[in-house]
């Protein structure tokens, strides 16, 4: 069951993303406006991949 609900989850987020970074295209705003909403979702998964390396390196030291 909880593994049916991450992979909705996961879709539903997936789809969020995909849209905001084609909705400046759809709504000719711009490469620049479609820039900024791509570096979005990477910086958060980014700063997400290094706070986790974080914690299984500080979890393996204790």
């Amino acid at each position: 069951m909880t593994m049916a609900i991450s992979v909705v989850v996961f879709l539903l987020v997936l789809g969020a993303n995909i849209f905001t970074i084609f909705q400046p295209i759809i709504e000719g705003a711009g490469a620049r406006d479609t820039l900024w909403m791509i570096a979005g979702p990477v910086g958060f998964t980014v700063v997400g991949i290094i706070l986790y390396q974080n914690y299984v390196r500080r979890s393996k030291a204790e």
